[in-house]
């Protein structure tokens, strides 16, 4: 998820090969795209198209959702390994996220 994080903050703009739209210069983005096959319902606007799923793909609500859920089930895991309970417990509640 990091890794993920870094590379959409610091994104470097690529044109994608004429032979292949799956291909990247940048090999970080290669990585991605294959540790983020489904991971996540893709975005609604590249859905159908032959677009990589780095960085297009993984732009909506099911990516969204994917980090959301995750980064709760670590911050909750977290917590209860150090017997503290959660800054954001009173909140945690009004999330309506089912853990996939």
């Amino acid at each position: 998820m990091i890794e993920v994080r870094n590379t959409l903050i610091h994104f470097k703009p690529e044109w994608n090969s004429v032979h292949s739209p799956y291909t990247s210069a940048y090999e970080n983005q290669n990585k991605l795209t294959d540790k983020l096959v489904n991971k996540f319902e893709v975005s609604v606007f590249f859905k159908n198209t032959g677009n990589a799923i780095f960085p297009g793909k993984c732009i909506g609500y099911g990516c969204g959702k994917w980090f959301l859920v995750n980064v709760l089930r670590f911050a909750d895991e977290f917590h209860n390994k150090i017997s503290l309970k959660p800054v954001y417990e009173h909140i945690s509640k009004t999330i309506e996220l089912e853990y996939v």
